[in-house]
C-alpha cells in the first residue's frame, strides 16, 4: 500500500499555488451520463440513485461513466449477499457448528471494492475534504470591475 500524501486535484493546486506547469484539457463536471445498457436491473436502481447526486455536486464528467457503472455493480452484490445472508440465518456445518455463511465473503469483497470506487468519486467525508471542490459564490456588484 502507498505511503504518503494522496494526489491532489488541479483546482487545489492552482488555489494553493504549488501547480507546476499548466493544467490542460482537465475534464469539466457534468450532468450525471447515462448509464451502460450492460448495468443488471439491481445495479440500474443504484446508477439513478446515485448518478444525479455526483452530477449536481461536480463530482462526475463523462469519463467516469464506467467507474460508476462499477460501484453500482458491487453495490448490488453486496446488497443480494447481505439479504442472502439475512434470508438463511446462521449456518451450520454438519456437526452442527456455526459457520461463516459462503455469502459473507462476497459481501466483504464487494464492500471492499465499493468503497475504494467511492474514494474515487469523492462520496465519503475523508474523499470530500481531499477533493475540496471550490465553493460557488453568489455574483457581486465589485465583481465586474475586478474581472
Amino acid at each position: 500500500m502507498a505511503r504518503g500524501p494522496l494526489p491532489q486535484t488541479p483546482e487545489i493546486k492552482l488555489l494553493r499555488g504549488t501547480a507546476q506547469r499548466a493544467i490542460r484539457h482537465e475534464p469539466k463536471p457534468t450532468m450525471a451520463p447515462e448509464p451502460p445498457g450492460w448495468l443488471s436491473e439491481s445495479a440500474m436502481g443504484f446508477w439513478r440513485s446515485l448518478a444525479p447526486k455526483l452530477g449536481c455536486a461536480g463530482y462526475l464528467t463523462d469519463l467516469d461513466e464506467q467507474v460508476l457503472a462499477l460501484l453500482c455493480t458491487h453495490l448490488s452484490i453486496a446488497a443480494a449477499a447481505a439479504r442472502e445472508i439475512e434470508g438463511s440465518g446462521l449456518t451450520k456445518d454438519k456437526r452442527g457448528r456455526i459457520t461463516k455463511h459462503p455469502a459473507a465473503q462476497v459481501l466483504r469483497d464487494n464492500s471492499i471494492a465499493a468503497k475504494a470506487l467511492m474514494c474515487e468519486l469523492g462520496m465519503t467525508p475523508a474523499a470530500r475534504a481531499r477533493v475540496g471542490l471550490p465553493a460557488t459564490k453568489e455574483p457581486d456588484a465589485s465583481d465586474k470591475f475586478f474581472q
